[in-house]
């Protein structure tokens, strides 16, 4: 849907739906038409925090709100008063403005601290922007725009958030400690199962790190790796789990098991200068072949259409490697991935099954926002499709229904220890058999 500054009324959060394809159509006119524009980006980075604790409706109230200010403020501030602009919802958490000109820094400025004082503070915004110069002979797409954008805002969001001092939580821990756990071999990798929905049958585990500490117990990520971020040793973990999971698919396919270890992988490990170097050195130490492993590509960094990141994602497929996009539907651009890159499958935000409820308590509102993420996907054809954090079988019903045909979640099994997770498969290949 696209809002004019023309428009003064309200819009209710039915009509505030996600329109992509309104904005690239808008986008693609204006470069063609070699008119100087700008694009503002608003992203309301708490977004899925407030589905997650409030469900999709009231979230998307605030949306509204959002819209709703950047209406009445937008006209006022630009030192022009007849811009031209109009609004696009092109992502469940961002908000796209076309200016039919050149915004100057000093207008910018205005407008985003007028936002932060008008806006309540329950929502977290961040801004980025984009101005297109024909007379720069820039050769600029839609994507490559809205991924500047978007690149710009997630570079003030590492500076400000930028780890400057320790982790808060229940433990300490030193530079020492993290690499006497390496070292040790104290990290471990918890299974946890994926589910075909027709068959009921484990199709794939993802590897999920554990730190078995000599005094806490078992430790799960939450309580960890801030640390590895704090020390910088977060590529270092990387490799880590990488050599383990190797370790894990070697032996199960000397035992005959043919199923899929995903592991988790940032998108800044991506663009690390030895990532390649350090996969064929693995590939060459374990001889697993490539279809055994797929990697989850979670999102620190926005992988531009231009990146080397993407570059390596296509060489990773290459070789055979599956690729899957994580937690879609939570980070800033996964959306938008679906456009230049070709992944295997995609796990939807375990957000999306969240508020499903069976009887009264049923939320109308996120079966629709888990119908057109799942239509979203389907939309380019061969995806598989995951769904996270499946808790009951109202929620496995649903799935089935709108084509989802794998899940993740409690109702399938816990992470649990990789020889644990071994056993049930092997009976599941004796029973099939």
């Amino acid at each position: 849907m696209i809002l004019s500054n023309n428009c003064t009324s309200t819009y209710s959060c039915s009509e505030i739906v996600v329109d992509r394809r309104s904005l690239y159509l808008e986008l693609e006119r204006r470069i063609k038409s070699g008119i100087c524009f700008t694009v503002l980006l608003v992203k309301v980075s708490n977004y899925l925090n407030l589905a997650r604790t409030q469900g999709f409706e009231k979230a998307d109230r605030n949306i509204g709100r959002t819209i709703d200010a950047v209406k009445r403020l937008f006209p006022v501030l630009v030192d022009d008063k007849v811009a031209l602009f109009s609004l696009h919802r092109f992502d469940f958490d961002n908000i796209a403005i076309v200016i039919d000109r050149e915004v100057s820094v000093d207008e910018r400025n205005r407008f985003f601290m007028a936002m932060t004082n008008d806006l309540p503070d329950i929502l977290n915004f961040h801004f980025g922007w984009k101005v297109h110069d024909a007379a720069k002979n820039e050769r600029l797409s839609p994507d490559v725009m809205l991924l500047d954008c978007l690149d710009d805002i997630l570079l003030r969001l590492e500076l400000s958030q930028s780890v400057t001092v320790p982790p808060e939580g229940q433990y300490n821990f030193s530079d020492e400690d993290l690499k006497k756990a390496m070292d040790h071999g104290e990290l471990d990798l918890f299974l946890q199962p994926l589910v075909d929905l027709d068959k009921n049958e484990i199709c794939g585990v993802e590897a999920l790190c554990r730190w078995r500490h000599p005094e806490h117990g078992i430790l799960v990520p939450p309580h960890f790796l801030g640390w590895f971020d704090y020390y910088k040793r977060n590529y270092e973990l990387d490799e880590y789990v990488i050599a383990k999971a190797f370790a894990i698919a070697s032996d199960w396919q000397r035992k005959g098991i043919d199923i899929p270890i995903s592991i988790n992988l940032d998108s800044k490990t991506l663009g690390h200068y030895s990532f390649q170097k350090t996969l064929r050195e693995r590939l060459n130490q374990y001889k697993v072949l490539p279809k055994q492993i797929k990697f989850e590509i979670t999102e620190t960094r926005v992988i531009k259409e231009d990146s080397y990141e993407k570059r390596v994602i296509e060489k990773l497929q290459e070789k055979g490697f599956k690729v899957s996009l994580d937690d879609f539907g939570s980070g800033s651009t996964n959306c938008s991935y679906l456009y230049f890159l070709a992944p295997d499958q995609v796990k939807l935000d375990r957000v999306f099954t969240a508020h499903l409820n069976d009887g009264a308590h049923a939320d109308d509102h996120s079966l629709l926002m888990l119908s057109s993420a799942i239509n979203m996907v389907k939309a380019k054809k061969g995806i598989e499709i995951v769904a996270e954090g499946v808790e009951n079988e109202y929620q496995a019903s649903i799935l089935r229904e709108l084509g989802c045909g794998i899940a993740q979640g409690w109702l399938f099994g816990r992470p649990m220890p990789s020889d644990e997770m071994e056993l049930q498969i092997m009976l599941q290949m004796e029973n099939a058999a």
